[in-house]
């Protein structure tokens, strides 16, 4: 997702995949919000309380992390 790579940087943020190398960040509190998955078990794991989840990923470098279990894409579409 280029394009909202761009977007984000526009805005001061970052975007990245999952399996995507973490790249250095300029704050130290981090906001974890979805694109597609804000709920389930694989959120969950994945993303939030897994080993290995994203969240515990940035906890070991030192990041504060926080998450918004509502997806970007719930926001705008009726599931």
């Amino acid at each position: 997702f280029p394009w909202l790579k761009n977007l984000c940087a526009e805005c001061g943020a970052a975007a990245m995949g999952m399996r995507e190398e973490i790249p250095e960040l300029t704050r130290k509190r981090v906001l974890l919000v979805p694109l597609f998955i804000g709920r389930g078990r694989h959120f969950e794991k994945d993303v939030l309380a897994g080993e290995g989840s994203l969240a515990e990923r940035l906890r070991q470098m030192g990041y504060e992390v926080s998450a918004d279990s509502r997806s970007l894409i719930s926001r705008f579409h009726k599931m």
